[in-house]
């Protein structure tokens, strides 16, 4: 069976912001007023057959006590049976690509990423998104990191490669 995905990254069109609303909704993943405000950070969706199958969200936030900036994501997915995504298809490889090629100043050193779907496994997001594990939430959500420049999080932040 063929998969018919549509992954969409940065102005999103009002009729999705619509699905992408009554998706955390439904799943009782947000409440009415969280969901409503989330919708201001929203970065990218992932579609299958005009159904939203999994979303991330973005901020800009100084993280660490060197003021290094890292884009804080949030990435929400539906389990789906299908255990294999392309590569093409894979919402969190591609708004990690996406931020990474953003024009903002200042730019930020990577991403963390909150996964809220507790099926998703710390090990299947080091695989989907070449992320790696930092901890665990207050909520027990698991929390992944990328740096862009390829060095990890406990890297000396005032070296010469940041």
């Amino acid at each position: 069976m063929k998969n018919n995905y549509e992954i969409i990254c940065g102005v999103l069109p009002e009729g999705t912001l619509r699905k992408v609303h009554d998706f955390w909704i439904e799943n009782r993943i947000l409440t009415e007023p969280e969901a409503t405000i989330r919708l201001q950070n929203l970065i990218a969706v992932r579609l299958r057959e005009e159904k939203v199958v999994s979303v991330a969200t973005v901020k800009v936030y100084q993280f660490g006590p060197y003021g290094v900036y890292y884009f804080f994501s949030t990435s929400t997915a539906i389990s789906e049976r299908n255990r294999f995504i392309p590569t093409q298809e894979n919402l969190l490889r591609i708004t990690i690509q996406y931020l990474r090629d953003l024009p903002v100043r200042p730019k930020p050193k990577g991403v963390v990423a909150v996964l809220e779907n507790k099926r998703i496994s710390p090990k299947a997001a080091g695989k989907l998104g070449g992320m790696s594990y930092l901890g665990t939430a207050p909520d027990g959500n698991h929390v992944m990191y990328v740096n862009f420049d390829g060095f990890p999080l406990t890297h000396d932040a005032t070296s010469k490669h940041n």
